[in-house]
């Protein structure tokens, strides 16, 4: 579970453009969300990606299949190229359609390319009623802004005018250890990751979109890469919370992902090719991780008790990892408000960080 500075909690998020800015694609919004095979209420969304000025990119609603395939295995490749209407469409409409008229819980993405776009952009977002702002330097389809001290300033720009919680969306192929180290005092997560290039991932197939450049390629020929930023945040002990995207297509990769030290996981291909099969698998998850908080608070003041009880340090160090635990269990649920009690505590030293 990931708590932003807001009070707003969320672990599962619906990836940047998987329904469109909120309201779904045309197929969505008018056939799978009306007949419940999509719930928009499952996830928080995260918009597709706005940029300052209009991009044509290579998307046509009427044909989208132009620039986006079904590959074998459960794959996608687009070459989408950043299709969007606008900062401007945003704030005239986009706003007002997407997010006050439905009432979800929205995260907006942005790409801006300069400075001065990520102060108007963050100084217009401050006034809307959103979660979150998703900063996007991953876009592999698209020019946007690669030095890491650029990327630092241009989102700390946005924080600094936006004040809504601002998070990162970063690739495969991006420094992303070095970004998300620089920005821990201003970001609140880090999305990793969503495409990645089709040369990186066929080194030796031609991509069907090669004629649009070969496109970004997401879905479980990623998840590998996709484990390994995960698991290289964690592993330097990097505070920022992961958002882990990237080929999650089952309840069991998804668990993995939370088992791996994610804060959130963020599911894209699945609902675009199987939108039935990514709400049966939240809807497990979710039935499953309803923690009985009392129980586990109970718990807690049992370890203590125990702990306090034996001067054997091994026995304490296997107390304090089961302590550990059931903290652990306790915040992934997201309902859990209370710290614990004094005598629910073990020594400082043993406290989990």
């Amino acid at each position: 579970m990931i708590q932003l500075s807001n009070g707003y909690k969320f672990d599962i998020a619906c990836a940047s453009g998987a329904l469109a800015y909120g309201l779904g694609w045309w197929w969505e919004r008018y056939g799978l969300i009306p007949l419940g095979v999509i719930d928009p209420s499952q996830y928080t969304i995260i918009t597709k990606t706005l940029t300052f000025e209009p991009r044509k990119g290579n998307l046509r609603w009427y044909w989208p299949w132009g620039c986006v395939r079904l590959l074998p295995g459960g794959n996608t490749v687009n070459a989408v190229g950043l299709t969007n209407p606008g900062f401007a469409w945003w704030k005239n409409r986009g706003y007002r359609d997407n997010v006050v008229k439905t009432g979800r819980n929205t995260i907006v993405s942005i790409m801006p390319a300069t400075l001065v776009e990520a102060i108007v952009m963050g100084q217009y977002l401050k006034r809307q009623k959103i979660k979150g702002i998703e900063i996007n330097v991953s876009c592999v389809n698209s020019d946007h802004p690669t030095g890491i001290d650029e990327i630092v300033k241009i989102v700390e720009t946005v924080s600094k005018h936006s004040q809504h919680p601002v998070g990162i969306k970063l690739g495969a192929t991006d420094p992303y250890t070095v970004i998300t180290e620089k920005l821990q005092e201003t970001i609140e997560w880090v999305d990793l990751i969503n495409t990645m290039p089709w040369k990186s991932v066929y080194p030796n197939q031609q991509s069907p979109l090669e004629h649009l450049g070969g496109g970004g390629v997401s879905g479980p020929d990623i998840r590998l890469e996709a484990r390994k930023a995960l698991g290289d945040i964690v592993r330097l002990g990097i505070r920022t919370p992961v958002l882990s995207g990237g080929g999650i297509d089952c309840y069991e990769e998804m668990k993995l992902r939370f088992d791996m030290g994610a804060g959130a996981v963020a599911v894209g291909t699945l609902i675009l090719r199987r939108p039935d099969l990514a709400t049966k698998m939240i809807t497990q998850w979710r039935a499953e991780h309803q923690y009985n908080i009392l129980e586990h608070e109970e718990k807690l003041g049992w370890l203590a008790f125990h702990f306090r009880g034996n001067r054997d340090e091994e026995y304490r160090r296997n107390i304090a990892l089961e302590y550990a635990e059931v903290v652990r269990k306790l915040a992934r649920s997201g309902k859990w408000e209370l710290i614990p009690t004094f005598e629910d505590q073990l020594p400082h030293e043993y406290m989990p960080s």
